[in-house]
C-alpha cells in the first residue's frame, strides 16, 4: 500500500531535493526570458544569434518561455504542504440532508466530521448535539463546532461500530464514486493555474479546506465525455 495522505507530525517544509532543482531550473528560466526582451527591459543589447529571428518567432518563443515559467512556480508550490490540523482527508459532498428535522445540504464530509449549509436560519440551536440524517434515512450524530451564518461545522459525536464502517464506505468504497475530470481548454485551464498560484494558501480550517472531488450518495455519475451511444 502507498500513503494516501499526510502522515501526522510531517515537516511541512519544502524537501531541498525537490526545491533546489526547481528553484535552478526556473532561475535558468527567468535569465533567458530576460536575454529574448528589448534592451530597455532585458539585460541588455539583443545578441546578435537573435538579429535575424522574426518577431512572431521570438513572440512564440517568449510565450513557450513564460508558459515553463508558470508550470515552474506550480511545481514550487506543489512542494509547500497547506498547514492542517489533521491528516484525514475531506471530500467535497452535496447531499440533501435534514439536520435536526430541518432542511440542509451537507457540503463536506470526512472521518471526523462535516461540514454543512442551511436552508434558512435555525434560531433554536442552543445545543451543541445535533442529528443529521441523511438521504437514505440513516441517523449520524454530530458535535457542532463551529457556526458562520447559515454554514455548520460539526465533528462526529459517538459512532458505533456499523455507523463508523457505513461511513467508511460511503468515503472510500462505493463503486464509481469518483468522478472523472477534464482539464478546460488550455487558455481556462492556465487562468486557473494562475489563480492558485496568486491565492495565499490559508491553513486548512472549518469552511476553508482542500477538498477531494466525489460523487455524493444518491447521485448517478454523469456518462463519460468521450462515450457516445451506440446506433441503431
Amino acid at each position: 500500500m502507498t500513503p494516501k495522505a499526510l502522515a501526522v507530525g510531517r515537516r511541512r517544509s519544502p524537501e531541498p531535493k525537490l526545491l533546489l532543482p526547481l528553484l535552478a531550473l526556473l532561475s535558468l528560466q527567468v535569465v533567458a526570458l530576460l536575454n529574448l526582451l528589448p534592451a530597455p527591459l532585458g539585460l541588455g543589447a539583443r545578441r546578435p544569434a537573435l538579429e535575424g529571428i522574426s518577431s512572431a518567432t521570438l513572440a512564440v518563443v517568449l510565450a513557450w518561455g513564460l508558459l515553463n515559467a508558470l508550470l515552474l512556480l506550480a511545481a514550487l508550490r506543489c512542494c509547500h504542504d497547506r498547514a492542517r490540523s489533521s491528516a484525514i482527508p475531506w471530500l467535497a459532498w452535496g447531499e440533501a440532508v435534514t439536520l435536526n428535522g430541518r432542511p440542509a445540504r451537507l457540503t463536506a464530509l470526512s472521518e471526523v466530521g462535516a461540514e454543512l449549509q442551511l436552508a434558512e436560519p435555525l434560531h433554536d440551536l442552543e445545543t451543541a448535539s445535533l442529528e443529521l440524517v441523511s438521504s437514505d434515512g440513516q441517523r449520524w450524530p454530530l458535535q457542532l463546532e463551529c457556526r458562520q451564518g447559515l454554514r455548520l461545522g460539526g465533528r462526529w459525536g459517538d459512532l458505533s461500530e456499523l455507523q463508523r464502517d457505513e461511513l467508511h464506505r460511503r468515503l472510500y468504497r462505493r463503486p464509481g464514486q469518483w468522478p472523472v475530470r477534464r482539464a478546460p481548454a488550455e487558455p481556462l485551464a492556465l487562468l486557473a493555474l494562475l489563480l492558485r498560484l496568486l491565492r495565499p494558501r490559508g491553513r486548512d480550517s472549518w469552511f476553508r479546506r482542500s477538498l477531494m472531488p466525489v460523487i455524493p450518495v444518491g447521485v448517478s455519475a454523469p456518462a463519460h465525455p468521450s462515450r457516445t451511444p451506440p446506433g441503431p
